[in-house]
């Protein structure tokens, strides 16, 4: 928040300014101080980044990560937009594990395969955290849970290869 409110004019600074002030007290009266900016001035950068980290503070991942995605669009080459978007797509992972949703999981565990392919594209030297492999054994971890044991052993050995620390 603090790094958007100081960000060169981009039409939002003053909603994030505003996000920044309730952000200490009411962290719900910021969300909508930040969604107020981004229905006016749409796909800011820094408002979406700011309506992003709001809205994830308050527990609601599946509504942040369009949010996420928008803010990487507007930025490509952003690195903490794409550590933004990860760091979403590993709660909401965990969600969906927790839950045992594991189609869904599944499907996000290959988005989060891509969009970490891209980024190697666009911004070289990024090294997105956590690793693909983090997200493999979460999801073998959710397979593991459910009984479906084979299924579980091929994400882990995945994960093994794609960097997962071994007691993962």
């Amino acid at each position: 928040l603090f790094e958007a409110a100081n960000a060169p004019r981009s039409g939002a600074r003053e909603f994030v300014a505003l996000a920044l002030h309730f952000a200490p007290l009411d962290v719900e009266a910021a969300e909508r101080a930040c969604s107020a900016g981004v229905a006016r001035v749409r796909e800011d950068p820094d408002l979406l980044a700011c309506s992003t980290d709001l809205a994830a503070r308050r527990g609601r991942i599946a509504a942040a990560m369009p949010l996420a995605r928008a803010a990487v669009r507007r930025r490509p080459a952003a690195p903490a937009s794409r550590q933004q978007a990860i760091g979403l797509m590993l709660r909401r992972l965990l969600q969906l594990v927790d839950r045992q949703r594991l189609a869904d999981a599944g499907r996000l565990v290959a988005e989060a395969e891509a969009f970490m392919a891209e980024s190697r594209r666009i911004v070289p030297t990024l090294r997105l955290q956590p690793s693909l492999g983090t997200f493999l054994s979460l999801l073998a971890g959710g397979h593991f849970n459910s009984g479906e044991v084979a299924q579980a052993e091929a994400l882990y050995e995945r994960a093994l290869g794609e960097g997962a620390p071994p007691d993962a």
